[in-house]
């Protein structure tokens, strides 16, 4: 990665450094995935859902953003919205040559960049929800049930995509704020389509194929009517 003169070293140094930490944690959960006979659904779970979360962090980290410890931090929080604001005034600023940006306006590169990072602490958001159960279960005086009986394939199967996702957005994110430069893509004009298009990280489930059945929950829907 060539950075930019515009950005100092450290900032993308931090940021590299989260992101590190947020693919380890997805590393482990597909080697976990691939190896393991005896599946742990929910412990796997927490593990996908920190790097979701770290991969999210990871931008503060670019925009020198100030987060919560919170595990679920959403776009529509004060740190949130300081942090799509902040993307959004350091992409403007940035000059994106003509040939990268295609047909594109300024406005447009803006929206893209912040529209991804919006997803990123959606995506944050909705499963930092679920952290608590998916580590604790229930354990209440009134009812108690382990999370392993709580989280199943399913879900596991649900945070594997998403944190696929996260990674490769957090990764196209960090790319272009810090060289200044559009990452490459498979589609025409450069810049069309979701922010992740545009990350190196390519395979599917992060290179470990499904290992779940082939259950498909539309045309089983379809039928039961």
């Amino acid at each position: 990665m060539r950075i930019r003169s515009g950005i100092r070293r450290e900032r993308v140094k931090n940021a590299q450094e989260e992101f590190d930490r947020a693919e380890s944690k997805l590393d482990s959960v597909m080697q976990y995935t691939r190896e393991r006979d005896d599946p742990n659904h929910a412990d796997w779970f927490v593990d996908a859902q920190r790097s979701v979360e770290r991969s999210t962090k990871a931008i503060f980290k670019l925009m020198q953003v100030n987060h919560p410890r919170e595990h679920d931090i959403g776009p529509t929080s004060e740190e949130g919205r300081n942090l799509l604001n902040a993307v959004a005034d350091e992409v403007t600023s940035l000059d994106f040559p003509r040939m990268v940006r295609g047909p594109f306006t300024e406005s447009d590169i803006e929206r893209i960049h912040t529209r991804a990072v919006a997803r990123l602490l959606f995506l944050c958001e909705m499963y930092g929800n679920m952290y608590v159960v998916a580590s604790y279960g229930i354990d209440e005086p009134d009812f108690q049930m382990p999370s392993n009986q709580i989280v199943g394939d399913r879900e596991y199967e649900s945070i594997l995509e998403s944190a696929e996702t996260a990674l490769r957005i957090s990764d196209a994110v960090i790319d272009s704020i810090s060289t200044g430069e559009l990452p490459t893509t498979r589609r025409p004009t450069g810049t069309e389509g979701p922010m992740e298009d545009r990350s190196g990280i390519k395979a599917k489930y992060y290179g470990v194929g499904k290992r779940f059945t082939d259950f498909d929950p539309v045309s089983e829907y379809r039928r039961e009517l």
